[in-house]
């Protein structure tokens, strides 16, 4: 499909491209600390999760494309031939156990990573996904099916959040995740 935008929203969304600040959303997520990983790598906090869909769902700025500034690629809609793919294994009682499995995961970048005393909740302070804007815009456009099927096999998806503030390393890790040959 086509889509038409004028220049109002075309200077917006080079300004928000041009900012060095990751976007001042915070989310905040319940996990399963038995599916969750707490580690650093290269002196970075590393948090590794498994997230059902229905808490994808959740996070801020899916709709408006704002958790998706730093995101090399923006959403293509749900009309391409994989984000269709995408969505059938969301809507389908079938494949929904297995999305995790068909899917490489999501990688957001955050300021701050800080986990609630009883370990159940995650928040993210100024967080922004540099890897997923097509899964996770996918997952928010079938949410009526996510929100159904949560306690019933509502499916999963592996998170890597990575506590890192530096502007530099956010903008490599970025270009570095979103570098994949077409099969």
């Amino acid at each position: 499909g086509l889509t038409l935008v004028d220049s109002n929203l075309i200077e917006t969304r080079l300004l928000e491209a041009e900012q060095k600040d990751l976007p001042e959303l915070t989310a905040s997520l319940e996990i399963d600390t038995a599916k969750t990983l707490i580690t650093e790598e290269g002196g970075y906090k590393v948090i590794l999760s498994i997230v059902p869909l229905s808490q994808c769902i959740k996070l801020p700025g899916i709709s408006d494309q704002k958790l998706f500034r730093r995101n090399v690629r923006q959403s293509l809609g749900i009309n391409n031939k994989v984000n269709r793919a995408m969505r059938n294994s969301i809507v389908s009682p079938e494949k929904r156990p297995y999305f995790f499995f068909f899917h490489n995961g999501i990688t957001a970048l955050c300021s701050k990573a800080t986990l609630s005393e009883d370990k159940k909740k995650l928040t993210l302070q100024k967080i922004a996904v540099v890897n997923g804007c097509q899964s996770l815009s996918t997952i928010f456009s079938t949410s009526g099916k996510v929100a159904s099927n949560a306690e019933n096999k509502g499916g999963s998806v592996l998170f890597r959040f990575y506590e890192i503030p530096q502007f530099d390393l956010g903008e490599a890790i970025s270009i570095n995740t979103n570098s994949q040959s077409a099969v």
